[in-house]
Formats: structure tokens, sequence, C-alpha cells
């Protein structure tokens, strides 16, 4: 329907039952996949409990790092502004992501 093949649907499925913690933990570090993730690992019945703790676990890091730099920040300049600063870290996570997929891409390519 969104043109993938069944082969290659199928051969993406059985990655994610062999990969489910590994994978359930890095979509929570992306932005916008990790709002879908959930409703995705659910209609491909990935195991609960290994979904739960890797997302657990990659909130608290995403979370995390977001607290750490407001924190820094804070002792640094008093009068920071809180939505400019988040603003700003979410779209430099999202550049590095970005920069991230691109360098694994073209890795995997290299191949």
């Amino acid at each position: 329907m969104i043109g993938i093949s069944s082969e290659k649907y199928r051969l993406w499925e059985d990655r994610l039952h062999s990969n489910q913690r590994s994978i359930a933990f890095v979509t929570q570090l992306i932005p916008t996949v990790r709002l879908i993730s959930p409703g995705i690992s659910g209609l491909l019945h990935i195991r609960f409990w290994q979904f739960a703790g890797a997302t657990a676990l990659g909130a608290a890091l995403w979370n995390g790092l977001f607290i750490g730099v407001g924190y820094a920040f804070a002792l640094v300049d008093t009068n920071a502004n809180a939505s400019i600063l988040a603003l700003k870290t979410a779209i430099a996570l999202v550049i590095a992501e970005g920069l991230a997929f691109w360098s694994w891409r073209w890795k995997v390519r290299a191949r």
C-alpha cells in the first residue's frame, strides 16, 4: 500500500523482532519516532517488558539530557529563557541525529 514489497516488510519485521530492545531504546532518542513507536510495537506484538524497559531507559536518557542542559545553562546564565533553550537543544539534537543517520547510511552503502 505504501510502496514497500512484502519481502522487504517481512525482512524489516524479522529484524525488529530480533533486535527489540535496542530498537525500542533508539526510538526513544528520535523526537518524532518516539511518538509512534509504542503503537507500532503493539501492532507488531513486541514483548511488553522488553519494550517497557528499553523505553524507560531511553526516556530517562533523553529527559536527563534536557535536565542536565537546563541545569548547566541556569548555572551560567540565571536569566536564560527556558523555552528558547529547550528549542535550541532539541534542534541541535535533531541535527546531530540526522548527521549520525546519514553517516551510518553512508557507511552501510560503502560496504
